[in-house]
């Protein structure tokens, strides 16, 4: 089957787009054609997608710009519609709301993959929240079935929308993030979306409380349009000479990171999954993050890491997995064994054809076709 996968932009990095694209291996590895839909793309940074079909939005991406967001919202509308009537089935891993006009105007059986509905988004107008809470359950409810990337998310869809979903983890490459011996190098690694709302710049804070030979190395990925909060993350980090701060990293640098990292940290709660969190988890680096959100359920606490709910507590337990290179160790065995078990590609794969099964013949078969990463 031709089955289509949306996501508004491949040309910067972030957790989100990495997601797309395991949703277009996986209906690779059952044998589907995946259709790439796409706002914008940079073969450079997806260099993946260049053996893939791409249609592309009409109309420039307007970056930063007033009601840029939602013109690029009518370009995307306008694309899936245009082409959702050659497809037999098109996954929306944003733009969700899409889901009523392609269901109008064409046959594709339409899958929601929700990462975080708008209307749970603090960061909005509450009166804005309440008028997207209104429109996004009519809307949703008119695709053919709706996945979320944690409990979070499905209790979020189920509390604001009144809407049933099923729980879809984001996968990682267990063969790409791979673990490593090394964890006496005293270096304590964060990456994330370098967004104001995620307030990363905490952690170079705390950071500064810790005495000691340590490092603390912050990665992530960051807008144009934050170039405010850019200048604040170096002005942060230009106060001790210990921590770096690094903008845009590949892959192939997290993973380097990762691998050289004795602790990870995260600081955002009300993260809907978290996909670095695993990713480090995966390299077998023990995490101390706030409690709440997706860490609860990715992280066990006390096993593959800390979960805490305040500062004192996150230095405190930063100190002990520190002190203790055993104790690090083994939580970074554990850790890696989770991921395998919980959120591993060929976990990813095998219910994704169970959910494509569903979907389209009304049966929950699997076949021997999922494979791993």
């Amino acid at each position: 089957m031709r089955i289509g996968v949306y996501w508004r932009s491949f040309e910067t990095l972030g957790g989100a787009p990495r997601v797309a694209l395991s949703i277009i291996d996986a209906l690779t590895k059952l044998g589907h054609t995946p259709v790439v839909l796409t706002n914008e793309y940079d073969l450079k940074l997806y260099p993946t997608l260049r053996d893939k079909e791409i249609f592309c939005a009409e109309g420039n991406i307007l970056k930063g710009k007033p009601g840029g967001k939602l013109v690029d919202a009518v370009n995307a509308t306008a694309l899936l519609i245009k082409r959702a009537g050659r497809l037999d089935g098109l996954f929306l891993t944003g733009m969700y709301f899409a889901s009523k006009p392609v269901k109008v105007t064409s046959n594709a059986k339409v899958i929601l993959y929700v990462h975080a509905p708008v209307c749970i988004d603090w960061t909005l107008n509450p009166t804005i929240r309440k008028i997207s809470k209104r429109a996004e359950g009519r809307l949703y409810r008119s695709a053919d079935y709706v996945l979320s990337n944690s409990g979070l998310t499905r209790n979020s869809l189920k509390e604001h929308l009144k809407l049933d979903s099923e729980i879809l983890y984001p996968p990682v490459d267990t063969d790409f993030f791979l673990s490593s011996d090394k964890r006496d190098s005293n270096i304590i690694v964060s990456v994330c979306r370098l967004h104001p709302k995620k307030k990363s710049e905490l952690m170079i804070r705390f950071f500064r409380e810790l005495e000691g030979g340590y490092k603390f190395i912050l990665a992530g990925a960051l807008e144009e349009s934050f170039e405010e909060y850019k200048r604040l993350l170096m002005k942060e980090a230009s106060l001790d000479d210990r921590v770096s701060v690094i903008f845009n990293p590949g892959d192939d640098q997290i993973r380097n990171l990762l691998r050289e990292a004795s602790v990870f940290w995260y600081i955002y709660s009300r993260e809907e999954f978290g996909l670095p969190v695993a990713e480090a988890m995966s390299c077998g680096v023990p995490v101390v993050a706030f409690q709440g959100g997706g860490m609860n359920e990715i992280v066990a606490n006390g096993q593959t890491g800390f979960l805490v709910t305040s500062k004192e507590e996150f230095l405190s337990k930063t100190a002990l997995l520190l002190d203790d290179l055993n104790m690090r160790c083994q939580m970074g065995i554990d850790a890696r064994r989770r991921v395998e078990e919980a959120f591993s590609c060929h976990t990813f794969t095998s219910k994704m054809e169970t959910v494509l099964n569903r979907v389209f013949t009304g049966h929950d078969s699997v076949s021997d076709s999922a494979g791993a990463c």
